[in-house]
């Protein structure tokens, strides 16, 4: 038979042996409890977020290049619950910025200031729960209209010259000429269709400038009268 002093140090080694495994079996649990909160947690915003996503809320947005600016517009097919709407703008498709927000009534925006070659646009639709869903991505490919697309026939000239602008630009216009030491030769208002006609018959032989004021928008262009 085991003596007292054996069975105390039996009885405590139980005791320290039951403990240790308590504290795994609690710490397992804690483990799992925080899994599954993690697991939980990540497949309830997933859902979520492919749920809202699967909605096709605005169901038309285009773009294209009007003049020296890109002209955006779009349709929704859903406002029951969005709160506004906001437009995002990328130079590379990967870094995004906030160009403007806009209330449900209006659907086009001008970008005034694009970037040569290509830009890309989306836009953002915020419902009332701040949950949101972007369009599809519109990429323009900015070309600007340089001065060197008036034309001026012929150039030099002998008297009669025409001015022609781009087809998209024609339009009520305003046309000054001046002379080399920048004294205003002619002045007048016009309408363009595809081209006018400018009788410089009469004015002495020299360098001049046309400056062609339309929508906002001044060019100026060099020409020589023999």
């Amino acid at each position: 038979m085991l003596s007292r002093k054996h069975s105390i140090l039996l009885i405590k080694d139980f005791l320290i042996i039951n403990t240790l495994i308590m504290k795994t079996q609690l710490r397992f649990l804690k483990g799992t409890t925080v899994l599954f909160f993690i697991m939980n947690f990540c497949f309830s915003f997933t859902a979520k977020a492919n749920t809202f996503s699967q909605e096709v809320l605005i169901s038309q947005f285009n773009g294209t290049q009007v003049s020296h600016n890109i002209k955006l517009n779009w349709e929704i097919s859903n406002y029951n619950s969005t709160s506004h709407i906001q437009l995002e703008k990328s130079i590379d498709g990967l870094i995004w910025e906030l160009v403007e927000s806009f209330s449900l009534n209006q659907k086009e925006y001008e970008d005034t200031k694009p970037a040569t070659g290509y830009q890309y646009y989306r836009l953002k639709q915020v419902d009332s729960s701040s949950e949101f869903y972007y369009s599809a991505i519109v990429a323009i490919d900015f070309l600007p209209k340089t001065e060197s697309q008036i034309k001026i026939c012929p150039n030099p000239t002998k008297g009669e010259f025409c001015v022609k602008l781009p087809n998209e630009e024609n339009g009520n216009a305003s046309i000054k000429i001046y002379s080399y030491d920048f004294q205003q030769i002619m002045s007048f208002e016009t309408t363009f269709e595809n081209k006018i006609h400018i009788d410089f018959s009469n004015k002495p032989k020299g360098i001049y400038s046309i400056e062609i004021t339309q929508n906002g928008s001044t060019k100026k262009l060099r020409f020589i009268k023999e």
